[in-house]
């Protein structure tokens, strides 16, 4: 039989508890409305750990609920260790994940929730050669977890797409995750998408970003409408200098003053590789210049303009 330490913990607990200990789970439990009275007048100690955690009120690496009971009724010591069997469950996931990384070239975790304040990457201690891709999305990662991937990005020296949209990723952690890519020179696509970055986050991404010869695609859009002043503009100017490939430069809600734009546009300009720069129309200056072709539709169909540079001799197509 397989070994499971929940179940381990709850038989224990349901053996060791005397009978006012018993009287007083159940009165809590109904109580405080967690389990049904008609289920819990009738069931024992392990028949109601069972319970919560098939109505998922115990899910992996988080007993707290079943702390918090076993401490209303008086037993810290079976709290202490729920909580340590917790860790213990949230480490090993945290293996699993990164033992299913070096065999896989795709890692998707879109949607899997309640990372933020957590080091989830810290189990990867050796080099995952075969990850190409790592997907991120809407995973609550915060700063704490942010840091534990930039940590790490050594160990992924053939990444090439990272997306961490939807997250939490906001301040100075934001700036630690450009220092760290240039451990993943093969980066082709990185996307921030509606993460609460200001404009200092913005400002101090692009001071800090590498230089990156692979990327081509960068999406960095607040999830609330950000307002770069001529100093942070000319910040993004001068990493289009780093990142000799980009192809196309999301840049959507986030606002710019007349100078720091028109530095943009001539950045754009003056660039060897074609280059799509996205916008909110309503949030810069009209800006057009010999080069640059208004490409978009306008703020009606999507709410952004599309920028597209082109040659003396031949215009560029999607």
């Amino acid at each position: 039989m397989a070994e499971n330490p929940r179940q381990d913990l709850f038989l224990d607990i349901s053996q060791n508890l005397v009978d006012a200990e018993i009287r007083d789970l159940r009165n809590y439990v109904i109580g405080a409305k967690i389990l049904p009275a008609g289920f819990v007048e009738k069931a024992n100690a392990h028949q109601i750990f069972n319970q919560l955690e098939k109505q998922q009120k115990l899910k992996l690496g988080d007993l707290s609920l079943l702390a918090n009971i076993l401490r209303k009724i008086g037993r810290n010591d079976y709290a202490e260790q729920a909580e340590e069997l917790a860790e213990n469950e949230m480490k090993d996931s945290s293996k699993e994940q990164s033992d299913l990384a070096c065999k896989r070239r795709r890692l998707d975790t879109t949607e899997t929730k309640g990372n933020e304040g957590l080091e989830p990457f810290a189990a990867i201690q050796h080099p995952v050669a075969n990850l190409k891709e790592l997907h991120l999305y809407d995973n609550k990662i915060g700063n704490v977890c942010l840091r534990s991937l930039a940590a790490v990005l050594h160990h992924l020296p053939c990444l090439k797409k990272l997306d961490l949209s939807c997250n939490s990723i906001r301040d100075a952690d934001l700036a630690s995750l450009a220092t760290s890519l240039h451990h993943v020179p093969s980066l082709q696509f990185i996307t921030l998408c509606n993460n609460p970055i200001t404009e200092m986050d913005i400002k101090d991404f692009a001071q800090t970003i590498p230089k990156m010869p692979a990327l081509k695609q960068l999406n960095l859009v607040p999830y609330k409408t950000a307002h770069l002043d001529d100093t942070a503009s000319t910040s993004i100017s001068t990493m289009l200098t780093r990142l000799p490939a980009l192809e196309r430069l999301n840049l959507t809600n986030i606002s710019m003053q007349d100078a720091g734009f028109r530095d943009m546009v001539t950045a754009v300009e003056e660039r060897s590789v074609d280059l799509k720069l996205l916008y909110s129309e309503h949030l810069v200056p009209r800006a057009t210049t010999g080069s640059i072709q208004l490409c978009g539709d306008g703020p009606e169909d999507g709410n952004y303009d599309i920028f597209d540079l082109c040659s003396d001799d031949e215009t560029s197509s999607d």
